[in-house]
């Protein structure tokens, strides 16, 4: 039985080491999107 708690916390672990990392490239990919919606608006304002 301890083995079998031992391989879930392993896998837990893992698994949420790999969310981090997914939600971290999820909120470098939403920043670079506001970068450039930010570098339109600026555009947009600057033709009026």
């Amino acid at each position: 039985m301890q083995k079998i708690i031992e391989r879930y916390r392993e896998q837990a672990k893992d698994n949420n080491q790999t969310d981090n990392t997914e939600a971290d490239q999820y909120l470098q990919q939403l920043k670079l999107e506001t970068a450039k919606m930010a570098k339109k608006i600026e555009l947009l304002e600057i033709s009026k």
